[in-house]
């Protein structure tokens, strides 16, 4: 083999070389690109989950306070029947005491007339 022969031999190589370099930078640049593509769906779906949790948890939340309000309503409504009821007793307390007193007097008024 020439040398003439020799350098074109290592320039042919050289060029596979460089070619398979390229073709494997290609690889490398293909799959980092895969790879931040996947990256960012990734990222894109945890931020849509996250956003949907938000959702979620503030609907229940929405949810939660309308019926705390429910339910002071309820205790406001009950709380007021209560003292509807604790006035209508003492009421009927006194209607008791003065039926006592009133019978208490007919019979002394019977008592008297015997």
């Amino acid at each position: 083999m020439t040398t003439h022969e020799s350098i074109e031999a290592k320039e042919r190589r050289l060029t596979d070389l460089e070619s398979q370099l390229a073709a494997t930078a290609k690889a490398q640049e293909d799959q980092a690109a895969k790879l931040s593509a996947q990256q960012n769906a990734r990222e894109s779906k945890e931020r849509e989950l996250k956003l949907r949790k938000e959702a979620v948890l503030s609907q229940e939340k929405a949810a939660l306070v309308r019926e705390e309000k429910a339910n002071e309503a309820s205790i406001g409504r009950l709380q007021s029947l209560i003292d509807t009821l604790n006035a209508q007793v003492e009421v009927l307390e006194k209607e008791k005491v003065q039926l006592h007193r009133r019978n208490d007097e007919i019979d002394v008024q019977l008592g008297d007339g015997l």
